[in-house]
């Protein structure tokens, strides 16, 4: 059975098969992009965490994302860390990797964590005006090599912005070659987000249309990737639009359930309500499960479908509908595929 198989199978019985647990809301960066805001509630104890942890497990959730502002900002994340262990998470942890010394690697390695998956903007100082501190990149660099002297397997990411995607492709071959770790996806990071506050603010980062053809071209260039992306398909109009509230979720520092990090939800207090209750029942959470692509009315027939990375989430921010057309999506779609088609051209 496959991955994919195993997840549609535990979201038919209702089991989320993954939840992204977001642990803070402070971080010792200051990154230009970030969606937090200056949104900062206050903060589940350990033994409050520990107890979400145990209801995920009794729900029958396998893959547990650990994630921030900085998880390791938190005095108390061993013992977070040590207590997703013991429960048998498939664990990853996502970290800007400053606060990783020795000592805490040796922590990490102990709970054998699936991947370590640290951010990287740019070269020096690339990275370091989108951080906005000095030193960064060296603790980053730092920390990618330390995990990786113990084993550990890192992937490294990036957010692709106005600031630093020209570099992007030579940033890579540096994670590849010099510190021999593997780079995340060559298109993860296009999707930039709001605020959480309703700011827009990160959009002003975004790139324009001929610099996103570039980049894209470049990245598939780099990869060598052939005349079509293997995994690019005709979706049915009967397929989920996505696994947020189906196969995924987001719980929030507070205890907040919700059905992703784009698209949060109210009155879904894991302190007054239960994960089933709020999982199985929410109006939100029932609506997304309910969601097919055939509902999206604006997207049937889009030539462009098979590049396009469908967000109900950038959806309902960008046009207020879970089912409207995201204008983004739309974008980004038209770039891949002239970026496939001036590879065709290239290749031929």
């Amino acid at each position: 059975m496959t991955q994919h198989e195993l997840r549609l199978r535990l979201a038919r019985r209702g089991i989320p098969w993954t939840c992204l647990f977001e642990l803070t809301y402070r971080c010792n960066l200051q990154c230009v992009h970030c969606y937090l805001g200056t949104n900062n509630p206050k903060e589940m104890n350990t033994d409050e965490v520990c107890g979400v942890l145990d209801t995920l497990k009794q729900v029958g959730c396998i893959s547990l994302i650990l994630s921030g502002g900085e998880i390791f900002a938190r005095k108390d994340i061993v013992k977070i860390l040590q207590y997703a262990r013991a429960s048998h998470f498939a664990l990853r942890l996502f970290t800007n990797g400053t606060l990783i010394d020795r000592a805490m690697a040796e922590a990490i390695a102990q709970v054998k964590p699936w991947v370590v998956e640290i951010s990287l903007y740019g070269f020096r100082d690339v990275h370091e005006q989108v951080t906005r501190v000095k030193g960064s990149f060296d603790d980053t660099v730092r920390a990618i090599e330390i995990l990786r002297g113990r084993q550990i397997r890192v992937y490294v990411k990036s957010v692709v912005m106005k600031q630093n995607w020209a570099e992007l492709p030579g940033l890579q071959q540096y994670v590849q070659r010099k510190l021999k770790v593997q780079w995340r996806s060559i298109d993860g990071g296009l999707q930039i987000s709001p605020c959480d506050n309703g700011s827009k603010r990160p959009f002003l980062f975004r790139l324009s249309d001929r610099q996103l053809e570039k980049y894209m071209l470049a990245a598939l260039t780099l990869n060598k990737t052939a005349k079509r992306n293997p995994e690019i398909r005709a979706a049915g109009e009967n397929e989920h639009v996505c696994g947020a509230a189906f196969t995924a979720c987001n719980i929030t520092p507070s205890g907040e359930l919700n059905p992703c990090l784009q698209i949060r939800a109210k009155d879904n207090s894991l302190k007054s309500k239960s994960f089933t209750e709020i999982w199985q029942e929410h109006p939100l959470f029932r609506q997304l499960r309910s969601l097919r692509r055939g509902d999206r009315q604006e997207c049937l027939g889009c030539k462009d479908s098979v590049h396009c990375f469908l967000c109900p989430g950038m959806a309902l921010i960008e046009r207020g509908s879970l089912s409207a057309r995201s204008p983004e999506a739309c974008r980004l779609a038209r770039g891949w595929k002239n970026a496939y088609r001036l590879l065709d051209k290239h290749l031929a």
